[in-house]
């Protein structure tokens, strides 16, 4: 389990790409399988996970700004290793959000819980992506409840 505090708070990401998100502040791993951010699982199994990514609305005059048709992602991939992920099979979950009309300094949530099959070695990262036009940037505070990540295995195989 670990969140994004306020070190990583306003991280930025860039319009139409995905970016690998930031979580610094670790609440426990006991296996120490969660590093450089992504949970690399030890064994072969079934794992549950769960990301949320709490869109800031400040910072700079378009933060938070949504013109109509944006979408807003919070996505998992599977063993990507670059910051910006950029091979479409190795997405393995996402929540999608569109926003439907114009709207201005407003924070968005996009959540997503699943579960997947993982062999040992395999890693998963969290990545946002967005298309509004501009850079967008997450909202990191001392709690862990806004920006987080979470992953367990649920049976070994």
């Amino acid at each position: 389990s670990v969140y994004q505090s306020t070190s990583s708070d306003d991280e930025v990401y860039p319009t139409g790409a995905f970016t690998r998100i930031t979580f610094d502040t670790e609440v426990f791993d006991n296996a120490s399988n969660y590093a450089s951010n992504a949970f690399t699982a030890p064994v072969n199994g079934i794992y549950h996970f769960s990301v949320k990514l709490l869109w800031d609305n400040g910072g700079s005059d378009t933060i938070g700004d949504w013109a109509a048709e944006t979408q807003l992602q919070v996505t998992l991939y599977k063993n990507e290793s670059s910051g910006t992920a950029s091979v479409p099979n190795k997405k393995v979950g996402a929540d999608l959000k569109l926003i439907h009309a114009d709207i201005t300094d407003t924070i968005v949530m996009n959540s997503l819980t699943i579960d997947l099959k993982l062999d040992k070695g395999d890693y998963i990262s969290a990545y946002a992506y967005h298309n509004s036009g501009h850079n967008q940037r997450s909202y990191g505070a001392s709690e862990l409840y806004y920006t987080q990540f979470n992953g367990h295995l649920i049976t070994a195989l």
